[in-house]
């Protein structure tokens, strides 16, 4: 994968950046419009493009003499323990790159010890993911349709499979973007089963319910005993909403850039968010342009409690399947425990906003072009 590496301009613009999926799909072959589907973003991709730069803003900041030999990478979240602060995002249609689908991703994150976040458009049913990886720390995304029994439904029998949290993503009133649907998938023999009692017509986009409140919120949380993680938070106040209601969590994310373009990086909308629900029994997450884990410690740095990754996985299924997944994250795992020893950081829960300073490009830019006219 690293052999792979190589620069490539972005849209003509000067800055460079570092394709992950060239990283990944190096010699792997997956048909355009599969591909054209999980890069996409929405409106003219500026949401995409930033997710990723937003990173680039942020520079380590170091100590040195800290007593490193020993590091840890465990944590918690939710009350279960990971191997690492690094969890897979939910991602639609994982047959569209692999045959096994959401099944290799799942029994890759139990290998590694993680969280991966099941997408309701998963290709593979929750019970079949379960029976595939039944040592997987499972937690179920879901959305609030019109027709409540269908989400109440999908809720149960996650709690029966013992999953370990829903994620209500609410980020998602009506779609982004058209385009963003994909193709006619079902028509190319890829189904979401998890839809099956109901029929893919009521998945479809225009059957979420626009007219959603902070009060279904407290609904959801009265037809299941699971936390729920809300998904799709990018300002205080909606952060400080989710802890009045109840939410056990916060993901940071702005849908990795399908839905609104042009909105907040979620990593500039993380260090205002974290510090808003300080003391607040709600944990906090961010998703969304998180690419290696520099990217990772940066998101611990600003105070987040895990990153979650998400077309990074799908590159990795791609290429190669349950070993593809998990090669993936153990790099993660290898490249974060490099990182903290040279922060100088024993442990994930010593790193904190004291350990990276921001970097304005746009300043740096303007001096350097005032010494050359000079």
């Amino acid at each position: 994968m690293e052999g792979a590496s190589k620069i490539l301009p972005e849209n003509g613009e000067n800055d460079q950046v570092r394709k992950t999926e060239d990283l990944c799909l190096a010699g792997r072959q997956i048909p355009a419009n599969v591909r054209r589907y999980f890069e996409m973003g929405a409106g003219r991709g500026q949401t995409v493009r930033e997710n990723e730069r937003a990173f680039q803003r942020w520079r380590f900041f170091p100590r040195v003499l800290r007593g490193v030999s020993q590091r840890r990478l465990e944590t918690s979240i939710l009350g279960q323990s990971v191997s690492m602060p690094v969890c897979i995002a939910p991602t639609a249609l994982h047959k569209l790159v692999n045959a096994e689908g959401e099944a290799a991703t799942a029994k890759a994150c139990a290998r590694v010890g993680t969280v991966m976040v099941l997408s309701i458009f998963s290709t593979v049913s929750m019970e079949e993911v379960r029976k595939a990886a039944p040592n997987c720390s499972l937690w179920l995304q879901v959305y609030l349709y019109k027709n409540r029994e269908i989400t109440r439904s999908q809720v149960e029998r996650a709690e029966q499979l013992d999953f370990g949290a829903i994620v209500l993503t609410a980020d998602s009133p009506v779609i982004g973007s058209v385009e963003t649907e994909g193709d006619d998938w079902e028509a190319k023999g890829i189904r979401c089963p998890n839809f099956d009692e109901w029929g893919m017509e009521a998945a479809r986009p225009a059957f979420w319910d626009a007219g959603a409140t902070w009060d279904d919120l407290e609904w959801l949380r009265s037809v299941t005993t699971l936390p729920i993680v809300v998904k799709g938070i990018l300002r205080r106040d909606d952060a400080l909403l989710a802890a009045e209601h109840g939410a056990a969590a916060i993901l940071v994310s702005n849908h990795g850039g399908r839905q609104l373009d042009g909105t907040i990086t979620t990593l500039e909308a993380l260090g205002e968010i974290s510090a808003a629900v300080r003391g607040l029994p709600i944990e906090v997450y961010v998703d969304g342009g998180v690419r290696d884990a520099a990217d990772v410690a940066k998101t611990l740095a600003l105070g987040a409690k895990a990153a979650f990754i998400g077309r990074p996985v799908i590159w990795a299924l791609a290429q190669k399947g349950e070993d593809g997944v998990a090669t993936l994250l153990e790099k993660f795992r290898k490249d974060l425990d490099r990182i903290l020893a040279l922060l100088g950081c024993p442990s994930v829960d010593d790193i904190d906003s004291s350990f990276v300073r921001r970097q304005d490009f746009n300043r740096e830019r303007l001096e350097e072009q005032s010494v050359q006219e000079a």
